[in-house]
């Protein structure tokens, strides 16, 4: 169509061909990215990968604080026993009276693959130079994701590509989860480009290549479903969902094969996503009150949300934050150099044939920005009351939408602003970098009177006094570093401007390199300070020496250990040192456990006994009821007389109406749990006069199956002092027999008069289905992709037949 032509097309026809366009049509006369600045921009992401990483991947440093210490004995007690059995191990014994670890995530190693599959894992990388390895290339790929999303949507070049990629790569959201060892969130997040360029490429496809883009879809939500991070899955899937829903309100054939494709992911993730689900419907969640604090304490305040530009607007690290969170170590950031190509990309929002997207990313940073004020939001927090998920009471992760949001038009405003220099617009760019730069130099000059200003806008927030002297003042280290970062972010931004107002005589390509490298400047002391903080020598994630309790408890598989000290007692060590304790690390523990520790019923003898603890030891704990503890082997280690082992037979069960009466008789202090056993079950409620004469002999003790054999003159029952919890199965004599729950925490079986054969078995809720559904669905994917590719192969149009040769004319001579 000729210009003239196009001024007189109506607008309703304009709309009408933009609407049925495919949505990544955004640029169509883009030109292709040369193999060159295609192979430039992959160096410099690589680059500043491995600059960052540099200590992992070259050093074989580890990732030693949060959860790289506190979980790493779950997977490692799991890979020796398949190392040396053979058997995949799903509960943790030594834990919380026991534990499902796989089921709640605690365990990361991938249980479902097949034999093979999963040994070749454990190889490649349990044993790796840095097991942090796939993590690791998880990120990095997902900044190649960032990257190639970022040239789909807005057809940019090389720099801008660079940029997107290292603003999401880079950044604090998407750093910290991976230096505190949360390597599912990381990978998560790092899925998270690659399912919306999915998306993209699927509402964009042809009609020949539809079936083979909806299962690349398909295959993209499975990885980020088997990824198992509970934290920014709901975060991640909802952006997606978004993004497909606007991106292709207009063609529902399109949004069909989305939904297919989603539901397909879902069976290819069913292993991990189904397990975890089951196992939520029994972990502890803060509820009411207590869910509303938990949400403002992981809220953000308003003035947060500056640290987008200006990493310690508000501090951070000690007592030098003053946001809204109850404490933070690190900032929620793009910096300057990204956020101020941010601001220019949402310029994009109000006109040109990009704007649909940069409006779509412009809404979801505005609402990833709302939802990280949590309650603060009015209104807002009587949704808090109601029984969320607990991701969802974490409200500041949301702030990953900001972030995503702010990496893709950062790539938009690098583009459009190289595009306006290029044209002869670059007098605007360099008008705002030489704004920039003076303000930069107008901070440093006003140092003095910026960090009064600073430290008194904390201390109000935080309800110092007015007048305290500096010395006293815990906001007067972090005001000095506010302002000397507030003066550098300003000149970084001026002089990013500046080298994109360069692009007219120095060319778009080395323009947007040098921007892309002043994001790296930008970015990167941020990346290292958070890795340089959780970083150490792989020596580090060793367990301590094993203590003086375990040392005695160790000996005694039937009995448990009590540690007194909190730290002993929240510590999953007791894995590394194969002493079974009721203490144990983690967000989420099962909920009978978490609801008898917050009645204080550990603190009471008869449940303790009834949970088989004999060995108690503390720095304080001095011993003033020699009636009640005898001494062991160790002057410091003391047990406590009259212990039950883990499997006892009571003479009468009663049965209450609710677990608060259950925890209420459980409180008094005449519970015997010798001779009587609490529950909420009828099914269990009787008399049992079988059990005083009752024999028990253990015959199998192993993580996921237990056996003894037991001998009663009459009928009686007998309670197993391990956790219940949904999953375990008994049988007597090879018939099925209930397991009911009594003490509110144990597990507790119906024995008839006789010798018996009891056994007992864990496999996690739904495991042998979701595996099976999705090791069925990969194979089915992957013969599917296969059967596509040879079609489209052979539908690949033949190349015409050489043009005969004409024949020799005849010579003269001839």
């Amino acid at each position: 169509m000729s210009a003239a032509g196009r001024r007189a097309e109506p607008g309703s026809a304009r709309a009408a061909r933009a609407a049925a366009a495919p949505p990544s049509a955004a640029a169509p006369g883009a030109r292709p990215l040369p193999p060159l600045e295609r192979a430039a921009a992959a160096a410099a992401i690589v680059a500043a990968w491995t600059a960052v990483f540099w200590p992992q991947v070259g050093l074989g440093r580890a990732f030693v604080v949060g959860d790289s210490i506190a979980y790493r004995a779950f997977s490692q007690f799991s890979l020796e026993r398949w190392s040396a059995l053979g058997e995949r191990t799903f509960w943790n014994p030594y834990v919380f009276l026991g534990f499902p670890a796989v089921a709640s995530g605690a365990d990361p190693r991938p249980q479902w693959l097949p034999d093979a599959l999963l040994s070749a894992w454990d190889a490649l990388f349990q044993g790796a130079w840095s097991p942090e390895l796939p993590a690791l290339l998880a990120l990095l790929g997902g900044m190649f994701g960032a990257a190639a999303l970022a040239r789909a949507v807005w057809r940019c070049g090389a720099g801008a590509m660079t940029l997107a990629a290292l603003a999401w790569g880079l950044a604090p959201g998407s750093i910290v989860p991976l230096a505190f060892g949360a390597e599912a969130r990381a990978a998560t997040l790092a899925l998270l480009p690659f399912a919306l360029l999915a998306a993209e490429r699927l509402l964009a496809a042809e009609a020949r290549a539809v079936r083979a883009r909806a299962l690349a879809f398909a295959g993209v939500l499975g990885l980020l479903g088997l990824a198992g991070d509970a934290g920014h899955a709901p975060h991640a899937l909802a952006c997606v969902a978004a993004w497909t829903l606007v991106r292709g309100w207009k063609r529902a054939a399109r949004l069909a094969w989305a939904a297919a494709g989603a539901a397909l992911g879902a069976a290819l993730s069913a292993a991990a996503w189904a397990p975890a689900w089951l196992y939520g419907r029994w972990a502890y969640r803060p509820e009411g009150e207590a869910a509303l604090a938990a949400a403002r304490d992981a809220s953000l305040a308003a003035r947060d949300l500056v640290a987008l530009l200006w990493p310690r607007a508000v501090g951070f690290g000690g007592n030098g934050y003053w946001g809204g969170l109850a404490a933070a170590d690190h900032a929620t950031t793009l910096a300057a150099v990204a956020g101020a190509f941010a601001v220019l990309g949402l310029a994009g929002a109000a006109r040109g044939a990009a704007r649909a997207p940069a409006r779509l990313l412009a809404g979801f940073g505005a609402a990833g920005a709302l939802l990280a004020l949590g309650p603060g939001v009015p209104g807002a927090g009587a949704l808090f009351a109601l029984p969320l998920p607990p991701a969802l009471l974490a409200p500041s992760r949301w702030m990953i939408l900001v972030q995503l949001a702010g990496a893709l038009l950062a790539a938009h405003g690098l583009e459009r602003a190289v595009a306006r220099a290029r044209s002869g617009g670059a007098g605007r760019l360099a008008a705002a970098s030489a704004v920039l730069l003076a303000l930069a130099a107008a901070v440093a000059a006003a140092r003095p009177a910026l960090e009064r200003a600073w430290r008194s806008a904390a201390g109000a927030a935080r309800g110092a006094p007015a007048n305290a002297p500096a010395a006293a003042d815990p906001f007067a280290g972090e005001a000095r570093r506010a302002v000397s970062d507030l003066a550098a972010r300003l000149a970084l931004g001026g002089a990013a401007l500046g080298a994109a107002a360069a692009a007219g005589p120095a060319g778009a390509f080395a323009s947007g390199a040098a921007v892309a490298a002043l994001a790296a400047v930008d970015l990167g002391p941020l990346a290292r300070r958070e890795l340089e903080r959780t970083t150490g020598e792989r020596d580090a994630l060793l367990p301590p020496p094993i203590p003086r309790l375990a040392q005695v408890a160790v000996e005694d598989p039937l009995h448990r250990a009590y540690p007194l000290d909190r730290r002993a007692f929240l510590n999953n060590f007791w894995v590394d040192w194969r002493t079974r304790t009721i203490g144990g690390l983690h967000p989420y523990p099962p909920r009978p456990w978490a609801q008898a520790a917050g009645a204080g019923l550990f603190d009471r003898d008869g449940v303790v006994r009834a949970a088989a603890v004999r060995y108690v030891a503390g720095e304080e704990f001095r011993v003033a009821d020699s009636a009640r503890f005898e001494a062991t082997r160790d002057p410091r280690v003391m047990a406590l007389r009259g212990a039950l082992p883990r499997a006892y037979a009571v003479p009468r069960v009663t049965a209450l109406g609710a677990d608060t009466a259950v925890a209420r008789a459980l409180f008094a202090a005449g519970f015997r749990p010798e001779q009587v056993a609490w529950t909420t079950d009828p099914a269990a409620a009787g008399e049992y006069p079988g059990s005083p004469g009752a024999v028990l002999r253990w015959t199998r003790d192993d993580p996921d199956a237990l056996a003894l054999r037991v001998s009663a003159p009459a009928p009686a029952f007998v309670v197993i002092a391990d956790a219940w919890f949904p999953g375990w199965r008994a049988s007597l004599d090879g018939a099925p027999l209930a397991i009911h729950r009594v003490n509110h925490l144990v597990r507790g079986v119906r024995i008839p008069a006789g010798d018996h054969d009891l056994a007992l078995a864990y496999r996690p809720e739904g495991w042998d289905a979701a595996r099976a559904v999705t090791l069925t669905s990969w194979a089915a994917w992957c013969v599917v992709m296969a059967a596509l590719a040879v079609a489209r192969r052979g539908a690949a149009p033949a190349r015409p037949a050489p043009r005969p040769a004409r024949p020799a004319r005849p010579s003269a001579s001839g």
